[in-house]
């Protein structure tokens, strides 16, 4: 039935005969829910992609830098870095020249050897017998080997801690020729320098004006002293 109201002009209807209910939902999960599409699972597929490669790459830099160390046998090494030599030292009566081996580090040319070998006689012997380098004797620069002849330059100290005498001169000058000569093969002589520059006597009687030759006959013959 319709109704006019006197104030708006209009009609309405009565609501309780000809209004209906407002249709509801049947629940909240009646909601249509939206669906991923295809770009979303590509991007997704992407960055899993990415991630992996990522960590891949990781785990090769990782295991590259923690390789393990090859193991050296040092004392194989050791072994061959050494080399045994002949040291010649005086005996108490100053007459004859006694051997003592000595292991020293092999330097890899015979010029470095010879080094080697005059600074271990600089040190002096470790079994008893005399030194015959005079004590705060240094050994300046290298020593050089060529056609048979060893170039040897002692400090000032040589001459002038010597103490002289004959068989002093002799014992100090050829315990460094029989030491070079039996520690080197090939060696047959020395040229002594002092201070860079060549000396007519060590201390008066011994001429070291030119190469010293080997003298085997100032050996004493017995058995090599090694400490």
């Amino acid at each position: 039935m319709a109704v006019v109201d006197p104030y708006m002009g209009r009609r309405h209807y009565n609501s309780s005969r000809t209004s209906r209910p407002k249709s509801r939902g049947v629940g909240r999960g009646s909601r249509r829910r939206s669906v991923p599409g295809w770009g979303t699972w590509f991007a997704l597929w992407a960055c899993c992609a990415v991630l992996l490669a990522a960590g891949w790459l990781g785990y090769r830099w990782w295991k590259q830098g923690h390789q393990p160390t090859p193991q050296v046998d040092l004392t194989r090494e050791t072994a061959q870095a050494r080399k045994v030599v002949t040291l010649c030292f005086s005996d108490e009566q100053a007459e004859f020249l006694v051997t003592e081996t000595r292991e020293v580090a092999d330097r890899g040319s015979p010029s470095a050897l010879a080094q080697a070998v005059v600074e271990e006689l600089i040190r002096g012997p470790r079994s008893g017998l005399q030194p015959t380098i005079p004590p705060g004797t240094r050994l300046l620069g290298q020593v050089s080997c060529s056609q048979g002849t060893c170039t040897v330059d002692f400090s000032e100290e040589f001459v002038t801690r010597h103490p002289g005498g004959t068989s002093g001169e002799i014992m100090t000058v050829y315990s460094v020729v029989e030491s070079l000569r039996a520690s080197l093969p090939g060696v047959k002589a020395v040229q002594f320098l002092v201070e860079g520059k060549p000396r007519e006597t060590l201390a008066g009687h011994l001429s070291l004006a030119f190469p010293v030759t080997s003298d085997p006959s100032l050996l004493r013959r017995e058995p090599s002293q090694r400490p």
